[in-house]
């Protein structure tokens, strides 16, 4: 049973969720501040979905695997 976004569906904590996330967060607003400044935000869009794919996604082939 899944309990929380840091518990993985057998109920282990996961501190792969929570660095993913906290990875993510701060490459937003690092990229956020940069963006406005430079007063375009759509080159910072595919690299930070590209960076989200790559984290979560190799969770999910790792899954897959066991």
């Amino acid at each position: 049973m899944n309990n929380g976004f840091l518990q993985d569906s057998s109920g282990n904590k996961s501190s792969k969720r929570l660095a993913g996330f906290i990875v993510l967060a701060g490459l937003f607003i690092v990229m956020g501040i940069v963006g406005l400044k430079s007063g375009d935000l759509t080159a910072f869009v595919w690299p930070l979905v590209s960076l989200a794919g790559v984290l979560f996604g190799a969770g999910a082939v790792e899954k897959v695997v066991k």
